[in-house]
């Protein structure tokens, strides 16, 4: 059985309804997959798909996700630059 490097980089499709799975959409967001998971249970994260006990992210909610917090500077709380 081969093994999942644990530093791949996030894969590379553009494929707006590719999922990725919460380790995968973590490196693609630039977090820990702890904080994803923490935010999954809170809420604030972005959107997922429970597939029974499973998690996943599709692409367009993570960019979503981002570009929503987009701002101006640090100080602003809903201006988009």
């Amino acid at each position: 059985m081969s093994q999942v490097p644990a530093h791949q980089p996030p894969p590379t499709s553009t494929d707006p309804d590719q999922k990725f799975s919460r380790p995968e959409a973590a490196r693609y967001l630039g977090i820990s997959a702890r904080t994803l998971e923490g935010w999954a249970v809170r809420g604030g994260g972005p959107r997922m798909l429970k597939l029974g006990s499973r998690v996943v992210y599709r692409r367009r909610d993570l960019d979503a996700w981002l570009d929503a917090r987009e701002r101006a500077s640090t100080s602003s709380r809903g201006e988009t630059a």
